[in-house]
């Protein structure tokens, strides 16, 4: 996922996005959980910045989970292997949202 223009401070978040009609990304998919990852000057201008890339490609944002710096998230959690690149990625490209593997479900139990 792509939007925004970079400065101040990296951002990751557990994301829960579902699809809006015309998504092309999650066909047979109801929703996904993926993490993001950006540069925002604070939370909540990382939160628009993800919302705001999420709609150019027909998802929305249900729920936003575990929302921190990444500084601090590697302190206390660490991060994996695909988490590290997506960090050195946007250390190089401060202008985009990137994503994590999504991981998608069908259906709702609800």
């Amino acid at each position: 996922m792509s939007g925004g223009v970079g400065g101040g401070e990296l951002w990751i978040a557990a994301v829960h996005l579902r699809k809006l009609d015309g998504c092309e990304i999650l066909k047979e998919e109801a929703g996904a959980f993926t993490n993001a990852i950006g540069w925002a000057s604070d939370e909540n201008e990382f939160r628009q910045k993800v919302e705001r890339t999420a709609a150019k490609i027909k998802l929305f944002v249900v729920e936003f989970k575990s929302v921190d710096l990444v500084t601090q998230r590697r302190e206390k959690f660490g991060l994996d292997g695909e988490l590290e690149e997506l960090v050195a990625k946007a250390q190089r490209n401060q202008k985009d949202v990137l994503t994590s593997t999504f991981f998608t479900y069908k259906r709702d139990n609800a």
